[in-house]
Formats: C-alpha cells, structure tokens, sequence
C-alpha cells in the first residue's frame, strides 16, 4: 500500500527533515522551487523546481524547502504502508 498526498510549503518555509524505517519517499515538484536535502545535519542540498523528482530510501534523511517566492505544490508518495495499520516508523532530526 501507498501513502500518496499533494503537499504545500510556503516560501521560506521547510518541510522537517526526518526518515522513515521500512518506506521509500517519491517527491514529484509539481510548482515553485526550493531545496531538497538530506544527512542528519542537512549536508546534502539539491535545487529542485517543477517538473523534478527528488527520492529517498529507507533510512536515508530527508526534507525540502521552499527558497522562491511562490507556493511549492509537491506530490509526495511513500511506501510500502502496512494495509490498514498505521504509516511506517518515522524518525525527525531534533
């Protein structure tokens, strides 16, 4: 099973980083821009606007922020989820 949302972070805004146990994450930049990263102290940096996809393994630290001016609109997908149990183990930086 799937966890599949359409998520917002507004400019100057980021989405906590953080990393789940047993499930991969596909973030599809659907508008705007920002940064996607990584590492517990957030030393991988990657650009990402529309149109990119950013992908994280299990166990591998991720987040994004938003670094332009506009609204960034991203689908987010993430599993494997257990069938009608709760989502997947998930670990956030302090």
């Amino acid at each position: 099973m799937l966890h599949v949302q359409c998520a917002y972070i507004e400019p100057g805004n980021r989405k906590y980083l953080h990393w789940h146990e047993n499930a991969e994450t596909v973030w599809l930049i659907v508008e705007g821009e920002g940064e996607f990263y990584g590492g517990p102290n957030d030393e991988d940096v990657y650009p990402v606007k529309a149109g990119d996809i950013a992908h994280a393994l299990p166990g591998q630290w991720h987040g994004m922020g938003n670094t332009g001016k506009v609204r960034l609109k991203y689908l987010s997908i993430e599993g494997p989820q257990p069938v009608g149990g709760a989502f997947d183990k998930t670990t956030v930086a302090e």
